[in-house]
C-alpha cells in the first residue's frame, strides 16, 4: 500500500472535499477521486461517502483516518528531526509544570548556564498530561513533572528522581485528632476538609487515599504529617 494514498485519504476527510483537498494537495481533482478510489479497492471497503456537498467518512473511514492521521504525523516528525541544523543542535528545550517553572526551574537554568554557556536552553510551561506526550513526540529534549504520572514508559525514555515532595496536612491546634495516639485515613475522613482544585496533583493524592475504602484504612497510619497551626491563626474545620 502506497502511504500517499494514506495521506491524500486523510487530507481528503479533513477538508470535506475532493476539490479542496486537491488544492491543498497539489494535485488535480481527477488524480485524487482515482487514487481514492484505488485506496478503497485495496482495502476492500468504502471509506468515503461521496455526495452533492462534499465527502465524508464513512465508519471504515473513521478508523482508517485515525491511522492515516498518525502516520502523517510520524512522517512530520520525522521529516523535522532530519532537517535539524547545527544552530538547532545547539538549542536544548526543557518542558516542566508551571509549579515548577516559578521556584525550582530558574535555580538549576541559573547553574548549567554558568557550566554550557554557548547553549540556548529554551524552558517551556505546559500541563502534566502534555509533558510526556510532547517528550514523545521530540518536541522536548527533557521534562520535569510528577514521577506518579508517569507509570509506563516507552522505549527510548528514561527517568530519574530529582527530589519527592512532602505534603502536610494542617489543623487548628486543638483539634480532636491530636488527641488520639495514631491517626489513620480513616480518621481523618470524617473531617471536613479544605482541599486543593480538582485536577491539582496534591488533590489526586489525596482522592486516591480517601478512596481505598475504609476496610484496608482502619490499620494504616497516616501518610503525610499532620502539623499543628499556629495557635493565632485562623481556626477551621
Amino acid at each position: 500500500m502506497d502511504p500517499r494514498k494514506l495521506l491524500y485519504f486523510a487530507t481528503s476527510s479533513e477538508q470535506g472535499s475532493l476539490a479542496k483537498a486537491a488544492k491543498q494537495l497539489a494535485v488535480s481533482q481527477p488524480a485524487l477521486s482515482k487514487s481514492m478510489d484505488r485506496l478503497e479497492g485495496e482495502f476492500g471497503v468504502r471509506l468515503l461517502e461521496r455526495g452533492p456537498t462534499g465527502v465524508a467518512p464513512t465508519k471504515p473511514g473513521e478508523l482508517a483516518y485515525a491511522h492515516a492521521k498518525l502516520i502523517r504525523e510520524e512522517m512530520t516528525r520525522a521529516k523535522s528531526c532530519s532537517e535539524r541544523d547545527d544552530a538547532r543542535a545547539n538549542v536544548v528545550t526543557i518542558a516542566t509544570l508551571p509549579s515548577l517553572a516559578s521556584n525550582l526551574i530558574p535555580l538549576s537554568v541559573a547553574r548549567w548556564r554558568k557550566a554550557h554557556p554557548n547553549v540556548l536552553l529554551r524552558v517551556v510551561e505546559k500541563v502534566q498530561i502534555e509533558l510526556l506526550v510532547g517528550l514523545q513526540r521530540g518536541k522536548f529534549d527533557f521534562v520535569v513533572g510528577l514521577t506518579e504520572f508517569f507509570d509506563i514508559l516507552f522505549d527510548g525514555l528514561k527517568q530519574r528522581v530529582l527530589f519527592r515532595d512532602k505534603l502536610s496536612v494542617f489543623a487548628r491546634a486543638d483539634h480532636g485528632l491530636f488527641q488520639q495516639k495514631t491517626v489513620n485515613w480513616n480518621d481523618a475522613a470524617k473531617c471536613p476538609w479544605i482541599c486543593p482544585m480538582v485536577g491539582r496533583s496534591q488533590r489526586t493524592v489525596l482522592e486516591k487515599r480517601h478512596g481505598r475504602g475504609r476496610d484496608s484504612l482502619a490499620s494504616e497510619p497516616c501518610g503525610m504529617w499532620i502539623d499543628r497551626l499556629h495557635q493565632n491563626t485562623h481556626p477551621f474545620e
